[in-house]
């Protein structure tokens, strides 16, 4: 049973759980070939960074290394470089995860098939769920928006769901950390230095109480297509493309029908020595044609 803070919800723990469900790491052969690792500790915050800030996030330095470090040991979660604390970049990922198109899900979508072994799916729910279940700072009413179709499900809830979509899932309980827990993260070390008793030696038994099988699946979202601003801004002010407007007149099922019938009564038509004539005024005269003049 949870006491004394134990487990507690936070970058670092949500960060430290996501790095056991790595896939295969580089081997010491491999580095001697001049291989590099590309499933490393702060590139995979990297990543989930870049989720939340909903495009890559390519900091300049060399401090990411270590700032990884203390988020993913609870000692600070460096809110000011990572934007954590930016009101506009929580805004901007809040509706975008309600959104029926989401950035975010797709770029979770992307961090889980590079990132996680997909043998090690169930693990990382088990671990997360048992984070939230046993976190009693998390009140049972509280909702996450963990489902596929995004509604929102009580921590009292949570294991009552027939199946997990791994990207949906991560991604609304990140999201849930982001929005709560961001400024929170030192609230977790006594949390990890219960799970690590030295350098890799994970100790922990978070999720131990879930006796049931989960049913987990991976949904890939797609990329969505977003309309070009310029287009946008175009129609908005009236423009319209005269040769894209004429195909749709065109290909219409009305325009259609009404061309056939024209077909079939005028095969063409010519008009000689045509005028069109704009008058304004009470009293105005139009003369077409004179032959002869006598003033």
């Amino acid at each position: 049973m949870a006491n004394n803070g134990i487990p507690y919800l936070c970058c670092g723990t949500f960060l430290t759980q996501v790095l056991r469900a790595r896939g295969e790491l580089k081997t010491a052969a491999d580095y001697e070939k001049g291989e590099k690792e590309s499933l490393s500790e702060q590139e995979t915050l990297r990543r989930l960074v870049s989720v939340f800030r909903l495009s890559d996030f390519a900091p300049a330095g060399g401090s990411l290394k270590t700032y990884t470090t203390h988020v993913k040991t609870c000692g600070d979660s460096h809110e000011s470089f990572f934007g954590f604390c930016d009101y506009d970049l929580h805004r901007k990922f809040d509706e975008d995860v309600r959104s029926d198109s989401s950035t975010a899900i797709y770029l979770m979508s992307e961090f889980v098939k590079d990132f996680i072994d997909p043998d090690k799916y169930e693990q990382l729910i088990r671990c997360l769920l048992g984070l939230i279940l046993d976190d009693e700072e998390i009140e049972p009413n509280e909702a996450f928006l963990i489902r596929n179709d995004g509604k929102p499900v009580a921590k009292s809830e949570l294991l009552a769901e027939d199946s997990y979509h791994i990207e949906a899932f991560l991604l609304r309980v990140w999201h849930y950390v982001i929005m709560n827990r961001h400024g929170d993260n030192e609230k977790g070390a006594a949390t990890y230095r219960q799970w690590y008793k030295g350098r890799n030696n994970y100790t922990g038994k978070v999720g131990d109480r879930i006796s049931q099988r989960l049913d987990v699946s991976s949904v890939p979202a797609d990329n969505p297509v977003r309309p070009d601003p310029a287009s946008e801004a175009r129609y908005a002010d009236g423009e319209v493309d005269e040769e894209m407007d004429e195909d749709a007149a065109a290909g219409s099922p009305e325009n259609s029908a009404a061309n056939d019938e024209d077909a079939k009564n005028h095969s063409s038509q010519y008009i000689g020595r045509a005028t069109v004539v704009n008058q304004y005024g009470e009293k105005n005269v139009h003369i077409d044609h004179v032959g002869v003049l006598n003033l």
